[in-house]
């Protein structure tokens, strides 16, 4: 390496919000955004250890009134205090966003990032504001940023805003769920049975959503999101439901990921016990998949599609060709790409693999 004496300057300065509008731009269009939104409550839901079946994520429209104006939220039952709120929530390009909450030893996988998908959706995508309305363990917050603006702040102000007495949650939900035209008593059971003992919740919604005048964006924005690349992952760890004007949609069922058919005759999928030791191709070393038998083999599910998966219209199947890994804990932790791997079979662009 060349020596190189320099002096830095420590008068270097960032435009702030320039620097943050830039950082947004990937996150111009509501079917980048909310998923956005749906990644961080998963990645909530992960993080607070809740098992696979109580991990509902609600997204909510409600569409233009003389008296109000349109509105797009996304509802979970985890919650935020006002700690997580000033010490992650606000912090921008956070290379560590995806590690706090202090619980380290969770690994939420691809749901991770730097904490700025969600809240650049928040600042880009809405007319008049978007906010989000959060309470756990008896504290509530209101935390948001006028439409135009980076700059968020608790509303209307921080004494009123922050760490509010919250008594009854499913009271506080039914408040935060009036401007979308919905209550508790209107969504499905299952989630109306997980409010009744639920300690905490999250709401943001977004007012004045901009682009939003076709008749049928709803459904549209809906349909975009079943084949979105980062609504893969959340889909299969939770269940995402859907509320229209107060009304649930999907006959009251959470989303799927679209069917894939498989080929004639290989309907079941093949199921392989991983080895307890693997050796790795790089070091040469005998790596222990059991964590020397504290935990149960692992599996290895193959199953069949009956188009090419690198075919698929639109890219669609391509982001589920792949290799996902799971695990009974936390659900999905990763993938690679099916492509990335030296698979020497005619076969290789036809399966999906589950371990």
């Amino acid at each position: 390496m060349v020596n190189f004496n320099y002096t830095p300057d420590e008068g270097i300065q960032i435009h702030r919000e320039n620097a943050i509008r830039q950082m947004c731009q990937p996150f111009l269009s509501h079917e980048n955004g909310l998923t956005e939104w749906v990644k961080n409550s998963s990645a909530a839901y992960i993080r607070d250890g809740r098992e696979p079946s109580k991990r509902p994520i609600i997204l909510l429209f409600a569409s233009k009134q003389r008296s109000a104006p349109a509105s797009i939220a996304c509802m979970d039952l985890v919650g935020m205090t006002s700690t997580q709120i000033e010490r992650d929530f606000r912090h921008w390009a956070d290379p560590e966003a995806a590690l706090r909450d202090g619980n380290r030893g969770v690994w939420i996988g691809e749901l991770g990032g730097h904490g700025n998908g969600g809240k650049c959706y928040m600042t880009q995508m809405f007319e008049d504001f978007a906010s989000l309305n959060t309470a756990r363990n008896g504290l509530g917050c209101a935390y948001g940023v006028k439409g135009g603006s980076v700059a968020f702040g608790y509303v209307p102000n921080r004494q009123d805003g922050k760490d509010f007495a919250v008594g009854n949650i499913a009271d506080a939900i039914n408040f935060s769920l009036l401007p979308m035209r919905a209550s508790v008593s209107s969504l499905p059971d299952p989630i109306q049975r997980l409010v009744s003992e639920a300690t905490g919740f999250s709401i943001i919604r977004g007012s004045g959503p901009r682009y939003w005048e076709d008749r049928d964006a709803c459904q549209t924005l809906i349909e975009s999101l079943l084949g979105h690349h980062q609504m893969i992952t959340p889909l299969q760890l939770c269940q995402i439901y859907v509320i229209v004007n107060g009304t649930p949609q999907n006959g009251g069922q959470p989303l799927a990921l679209p069917r894939i058919d498989p080929i004639s005759g290989y309907e079941t999928p093949r199921i392989l016990d991983i080895p307890e030791t693997v050796r790795d191709p790089i070091t040469s070393q005998n790596i222990s998949t059991t964590n020397r038998a504290q935990f149960p083999n692992g599996k290895l599910q193959i199953y069949t599609s009956d188009k090419n998966m690198r075919l698929g219209r639109g890219g669609k199947r391509q982001s589920r060709h792949t290799v996902t890994y799971h695990t009974r804990k936390s659900g999905v932790i990763g993938k690679i790409p099916m492509i990335a791997l030296d698979v020497d079979s005619s076969c290789r662009d036809y399966i999906l693999i589950l371990s």
